[in-house]
């Protein structure tokens, strides 16, 4: 796949049924990449199952991290500030028992971590519906 701004590197890092339990995509080298974009297909059993997704990431293939939402204080002379950090965790929720595509991204891996994965559990009651990730590197 390439586009106007050069050639991109796309590969499935997921491509099959989802059990209710936590699961873990393939790793990816990401080494030397500026961004990243995650494409969902989501064939959902029915209308509000929930997926929910985690976005790791990983120096050395072993040791994972998680992605996290951060939040700057408001400064104020004279007083001390805290920022919050948390882990960030994306829930989708179906609006039919169909193949919902989204995407989530981009990000900016700044040519730091040398790998990326997703985890991700589907909250479905009963029978369960398959899931695809394509990353997308820049």
């Amino acid at each position: 796949m390439s586009d106007f701004f050069g050639n991109l590197n796309q590969v499935t890092i997921f491509d099959g049924a989802l059990t209710g339990a936590l699961q873990t995509s393939d790793a990816a080298s990401v080494s030397g990449m500026q961004n990243a974009t995650l494409f969902f297909n989501y064939g959902a059993v029915a209308g509000g199952d929930l997926i929910v997704l985690n976005v790791q990431y990983s120096l050395d293939g072993t040791n994972w991290y998680s992605a996290t939402l951060y939040e700057p204080d408001v400064i104020v002379a004279g007083s001390d500030a805290v920022s919050l950090a948390q882990r960030e965790t994306v829930s989708y929720t179906a609006t039919a028992a169909a193949s919902e595509l989204f995407i989530l991204g981009a990000y900016n891996l700044a040519k730091a971590p040398d790998y990326m994965r997703v985890q991700f559990t589907e909250t479905a009651a009963g029978v369960h519906g398959d899931l695809s990730i394509v990353l997308v590197l820049s």
